[in-house]
């Protein structure tokens, strides 16, 4: 018998297969080596897979996930859950039915597949309590630790997105009726008070929306007329 011969592929192009695969192979591959495992986690593979995935994902239409909020207990608390498209027309009462839903969290946004979500306060007899975030991966099923608690009165208004200047994931907190910010950076230990220009107030309307590389709010210049910019 003839001797096996293993054929190695140079790292360029290991890395290059495995960006094209889904999240739940990837997951997988983790396991067959502790170099595999190294170029999955790198924080630039990650970026490329992402680039992957956004190219096609119209594509991939019954495999694209959504996140859903619903409110399940007898308190009126939401359930997020995470389904694709697929299994909820398959099995639409799944979603209350799951166990893997993240209960006493509310929506911030979402961003490249990252989802911030807020802790919620039920003290209805508190009108300034205290905001705690998190980061959720739902390909991938992990999620940070709460951050630390910052000042959150009941007309708080969060965002989240992407900084490209600093390769930071950021959430943004803004008062109506103040000339500052709140800015937690993921990774951090600790909230930041930045002062914002122009020094005018800002009346805020609704959520904020990520879109082209920003973290936009809606602003209602004039209080008397429906103005907003």
């Amino acid at each position: 018998m003839e001797p096996l011969h293993l054929f190695c592929l140079p790292d360029e192009l290991i890395i290059e297969i495995l960006s094209w695969l889904p999240v739940k192979s990837l997951l997988q591959f983790r396991v067959v080596s502790k170099t595999w495992k190294s170029f999955i986690s790198d924080p630039q593979f990650v970026k490329l897979h992402l680039l992957h995935r956004l190219s096609f994902r119209n594509a991939d239409f019954e495999h694209t996930s959504l996140l859903i909020k619903c409110h399940t207990d007898d308190f009126g608390r939401p359930y997020i859950s995470s389904r694709t498209v697929s299994s909820l027309l398959e099995s639409p009462s799944a979603i209350v039915a799951s166990r893997s839903c993240i209960s006493g969290y509310d929506f911030i946004g979402t961003c490249n597949g990252l989802v911030s979500l807020r802790k919620l306060n039920y003290d209805e007899s508190n009108t300034d309590n205290f905001s705690q975030v998190r980061f959720w991966n739902p390909a991938t099923r992990t999620m940070s630790q709460d951050s630390p608690p910052s000042w959150s009165p009941r007309n708080l208004h969060l965002g989240f997105g992407y900084d490209c200047s600093s390769d930071t994931y950021k959430v943004v907190g803004m008062i109506p009726g103040l000339t500052m910010v709140n800015v937690y950076n993921m990774g951090d230990n600790c909230w930041r008070t930045i002062q914002i220009s122009p020094h005018a107030p800002m009346h805020l309307q609704g959520s904020a929306v990520y879109v082209h590389h920003l973290t936009c709010f809606l602003h209602q210049v004039n209080m008397m007329q429906p103005s907003y910019v």
